[in-house]
């Protein structure tokens, strides 16, 4: 590269550039390189390819942008430019395309091995901690437990043990959520039915058929897939509830749907509410742990249903309108025979 530059590479201070609109956004959006033949002639092109004025203004004739894809948001373009025209040839080209998939698997591997040291370095303290905890409050638990039985007690005094028990009782959920998100994933994966682990929602909790609408049939037609029953289950019962709750009184209820794509080697599942629709700056952060909009919550429900998603190798997506309500996609991986 720096041979390109006729062996003086620009000593350049950190820039930013707005993503929206521009060619860098493109060559990220479709994932393949892009060539830019003439950076003088394409930068006039669009108000918004101020990247490529910025080459211009360093001498740059040629460009080519590689997309360098990792686990999202931790992606990047690298970008190689020529002083001289025509300088990226056929053989050039095809080099540099192999190049942006090799170290875009890299790249994804790499981010891949550091979080997973991260989060069991995490999960080992976070367990130490939870361990140490809940010791001392399994104590407490049984201290109030024996004044709210004594005859003695007054009303009062009751009042406040009670009280006192529902605390440690949500302290103690609170211990086994953080417990459950901090600890490695281990599932236990089997062929199963996604409509069989769909209907089974309402076991236990039943839910008003009258605010639920399954679509059977599509759920019926989908694939068996691996996958852990249990933990799915309790994906789909999270996110029912939360649907169920802000879904308030709205006629619209809740509506589930599914659908495979032999192509795409993919099963997806929809679960759509109606009530208020989730605020921007919210979306953004809903599964960051300890996020809450809740009274109650702990903020460890979506992150761990992500976690569970993402450990099957798939991704959930939650996006939501005022006209057409709060849309969650459930997408699993599929073998397709």
């Amino acid at each position: 590269q720096q041979s390109y530059s006729d062996g003086r590479p620009d000593q350049i201070a950190q820039q930013a550039f707005e993503l929206e609109g521009s060619l860098l956004e493109e060559c990220l959006d479709t994932g393949t390189p892009l060539h830019i033949a003439s950076v003088r002639e394409t930068c006039s092109l669009d108000k918004h390819y101020k990247f490529l004025g910025f080459l211009n203004a360093h001498q740059r004739e040629e460009a080519v942008f590689m997309p360098i894809l990792g686990s999202e948001p931790l992606v990047g373009v690298a970008v190689f430019a020529s002083r001289n025209p025509n300088t990226y040839r056929g053989e050039h080209l095809s080099l540099l395309y192999n190049l942006s998939h090799l170290f875009s698997v890299s790249f994804g591997r790499t981010v891949t091995l550091v979080e997973s040291t991260r989060l069991a370095t995490i999960g080992q303290f976070a367990s130490g901690i939870v361990h140490e905890v809940r010791n001392p409050l399994a104590t407490i638990n049984f201290a109030l437990e024996y004044y709210r039985d004594r005859e003695e007690l007054s009303e009062k005094g009751r009042k406040r043990a009670l009280l006192a028990l529902e605390e440690v009782a949500r302290l103690s959920h609170l211990l086994d959520d953080i417990l459950l998100y901090a600890k490695p994933m281990q599932l236990q994966l089997q062929d199963s039915s996604l409509g069989e682990i769909v209907a089974g929602l309402g076991e236990g909790t039943p839910v008003d058929p009258a605010l639920v609408h399954v679509d059977r049939v599509a759920l019926n037609a989908l694939p068996v897939i691996s996958l852990d029953k249990d933990r799915i289950h309790q994906v789909l019962r999270n996110l029912l509830n939360n649907a169920l709750e802000a879904n308030g009184n709205d006629p619209l209820g809740v509506h589930i749907t599914a659908q495979s794509n032999p192509l795409a080697g993919t099963v997806t599942l929809e679960m759509k509410n109606g009530g208020a629709p989730v605020a921007v700056e919210q979306l953004g952060r809903l599964f960051e742990p300890f996020y809450t909009t809740k009274s109650s919550g702990t903020g460890l429900g979506l992150p761990i249903v992500k976690r569970i998603v993402e450990a099957h190798g798939g991704e959930i997506r939650i996006s939501s309108e005022g006209e057409t309500g709060t849309l969650v996609t459930l997408r699993l991986p599929w073998e397709a025979p």
